[in-house]
């Protein structure tokens, strides 16, 4: 996972969030999870209870999506 650019404002990051977590099963549930952890920067451990998810499986998710939203921010 690349860092975020040292510009990125929360705009930009929710835009892309919403433009470009879209291919997946569970695209609903993967753009709210980038949401929590980029623009609240809720830690993982939180979103493991609020998503009931396993942390090795949120940590894919984020890794996932992080630099495809990265990408179209810069």
């Amino acid at each position: 996972m690349r860092p975020p650019p040292v510009r990125a404002c929360r705009t930009q990051i929710e835009h892309a969030i919403g433009e470009w977590v879209v291919l997946s099963l569970n695209a609903d549930r993967d753009r709210e999870i980038m949401r929590r952890r980029l623009v609240d920067g809720a830690p993982v451990e939180k979103l493991t209870s609020e998503f009931d998810l396993t942390e090795q499986r949120i940590k894919a998710i984020i890794d996932k999506w992080c630099d495809v939203i990265f990408e179209h921010i810069e």
